[in-house]
């Protein structure tokens, strides 16, 4: 069988993949089939399996449906040990399919011929297929062992670890650690805290996108005590925070203090100066002073428009 990548959405509905001498493959089962997710139904479907790894092609072997690995897949099983765990969006694509295979959902979970199978693509996403064999395959259940050679194979194999890609997260979530804990230190809460909440999005992120390869476990366990360690941190000097801001707001209030008084003494000095000023100019107009006083012109009345006017 021809090597091909892991199929996407995009290459599912195209149908262009072509496979060369599917008969040849090992464990081959014939029958019809359906994504769950987009409700899409393949009248004519082929399973196979070679050296663990696990294929199903649509339309007389033109489309790959999935091609994955022993580390890739998920699940093989009957529509019963997934009937309780699919989404209400994941049950209207599964009625659809079923509905196209001509099957009922009662039928299709008593019987032993439907398979559900699951694996991860290369994207990340998971894929699900339906797959009813024929009644004249006799070998459908022997697709259960694909499962225990994946087991197999996680226990003895790193699985298609992609080292660099991998490191190059540890590596920024090693300087974002170190980043938060000298904002800590530096008792820079509200930035620290910034950065700390998005840190956690992207280790979730990682966790979600490398939860399938051996010692992800132990790494995330890693991740989560620097986390837990970090926020230990920020209770530890939450009271010297605390600290800071009171001895902040006491400057502040001291500052203003310092202010007020300030600005009443200009204002006192302000006052004093015009006095000073008008007493100045009273002794330098006093002899015009008292002439003015004394000899003030009387008054004449205006009378204008019956209104009296002083002048």
């Amino acid at each position: 069988m021809k090597k091909l990548p892991i199929a996407s959405q995009v290459l599912i509905l195209a149908g262009v993949c072509t496979l060369t001498s599917p008969g040849l493959a090992n464990g081959l089962v014939e029958g019809k089939c359906g994504i769950a997710e987009s409700g899409t139904a393949f009248s004519r479907c082929d399973l196979l399996s070679s050296s663990g790894e696990l294929s199903v092609l649509a339309n007389n072997s033109s489309t790959l449906l999935i091609q994955a690995s022993p580390s890739q897949i998920m699940r093989i099983g009957s529509l019963d040990e997934r009937a309780e765990q699919i989404s209400p969006g994941l049950k209207l694509g599964l009625q659809q399919t079923l509905s196209g295979l001509g099957v009922s959902k009662g039928d299709a979970v008593k019987s032993s011929n439907v398979k559900v199978i699951q694996a991860r693509t290369g994207s990340g996403s998971i894929q699900s297929v339906i797959f009813i064999a024929t009644r004249t395959s006799k070998n459908i259940d022997q697709f259960n062992a694909v499962l225990v050679n994946r087991d197999n194979a996680q226990a003895n194999n790193i699985l298609q670890l992609n080292l660099e890609d991998s490191a190059r997260y540890l590596q920024n979530f090693e300087r974002a650690f170190d980043r938060i804990e000298g904002l800590y230190e530096a008792l820079m809460f509200e930035e620290a805290d910034r950065v700390l909440d998005r840190t956690q999005i992207e280790v979730k992120n990682f966790a979600e996108r490398f939860r399938f390869y051996n010692g992800s476990v132990e790494i995330m366990a890693v991740l989560n005590a620097r986390i837990k360690q970090i926020q230990a941190l920020r209770n530890l000097r939450s009271y010297d925070y605390q600290i800071a801001q009171w001895q902040a707001e006491q400057r502040y209030n001291r500052i203003q203090k310092e202010k007020a008084a300030g600005e009443e003494r200009r204002r006192k000095q302000e006052y004093m100066l015009a006095v000073e000023y008008r007493k100045a100019a009273q002794a330098n107009a006093l002899k015009w002073w008292a002439i003015w006083m004394a000899t003030r012109p009387a008054m004449i009345n205006t009378t204008v428009n019956n209104v009296i006017i002083n002048r």
